[in-house]
């Protein structure tokens, strides 16, 4: 009779950890559906900054400057021109880029914090 009673107590115990599972998969799904695509626009908007790094040699830097800020507006990044900077020197281009995504997760607002440094020498062809 008593290994009845243990059986149907531990039958019970189960459920609240498949429940607590199936939250905590729930939670991380949501996290990632909002990390994801904020990657996503990190790493186009990096490539895009070592594309125009490499053609810096044939572009004036008001126009490379308006051509990232640009690009920023289209990705949906918060870069305004004073987070942007392009520096010649030495026969080399760094374009340095400092901006904050903030990514709503769960029960959680992070501030993710990026940072671009893009640095390739200039080739005049």
């Amino acid at each position: 009779m008593r290994a009845h009673q243990d059986r149907r107590r531990q039958a019970g115990e189960g459920k609240i950890g498949f429940v607590f599972s199936v939250i905590v998969l729930i939670l991380a799904g949501m996290a990632i559906a909002e990390w994801l695509p904020a990657r996503w626009k990190v790493s186009k908007f990096e490539d895009h900054l070592v594309e125009m790094a490499a053609e810096a040699a044939r572009t004036k830097i008001p126009r490379l400057r308006k051509s990232v800020i640009y690009k920023a507006g289209e990705l949906d990044i918060p870069l305004d021109e004073d987070n942007l900077e392009i520096t010649v020197a030495r026969g080399k281009i760094i374009l340095r880029a400092d901006y904050v995504l903030t990514l709503d997760l769960p029960m959680y607002t992070y501030d993710w914090h990026v940072k671009h440094d893009v640095q390739r020498p200039l080739f005049s062809f």
